[in-house]
């Protein structure tokens, strides 16, 4: 029944859009946007990452869609908010397949919420792509787009480069 729910709710937001997130849908924002003096290495991915306020975003694709997420190491998974997914939805790149059970969790305040477990079929960092990843929908449309432990274990060896802003996949 919270199934029903969750994808009745889910139907009726379809035509919400939050205008502030856009930015980082549009055509011309693609995962290479970023523009550094220093150039990766051809040997290692290597990925930017953006500081802002001592929080590091990590431009990610998820199932061909552009985003920007939080590097989060404190998160357990990816987690989006209700407005990724109606987006996601929309334009076909999250299926009714692709929508689990409701789930419960602890969120960085000690507050307990609620969301809904969901399979991302692709996860593009640079040239890295993942398949079948787990993710959670968290039921807020604020919520920031965290990308977390379970899906960097995806990725294998990591090296993080705070000097030069920059993620290796080793």
């Amino acid at each position: 029944m919270t199934n029903f729910y969750f994808i009745f709710v889910f139907f009726i937001l379809l035509s919400c859009v939050h205008p502030e997130r856009n930015d980082f849908r549009s055509s011309n924002n693609s995962l290479k946007s970023i523009n550094r003096t220093k150039k990766p290495t051809k040997n290692v991915n290597e990925v930017y990452m953006r500081e802002e306020s001592g929080v590091y975003y990590v431009p990610i694709r998820i199932n061909g869609v552009d985003m920007e997420f939080i590097f989060d190491t404190g998160a357990s998974s990816i987690s989006i908010s209700e407005t990724e997914a109606m987006f996601l939805w929309k334009q076909g790149k999250l299926k009714k397949s692709d929508i689990g059970e409701t789930i419960q969790f602890i969120d960085a305040n000690g507050d307990i919420s609620d969301g809904t477990r969901i399979n991302l079929s692709e996860v593009q960092i640079g040239d890295v792509i993942v398949y079948d990843v787990e993710a959670s929908v968290v039921h807020n449309q604020q919520a920031p787009l965290l990308f977390g432990q379970s899906a960097m274990n995806r990725f294998g060896k990591i090296t993080i480069d705070y000097e030069n802003s920059l993620i290796k996949f080793n």
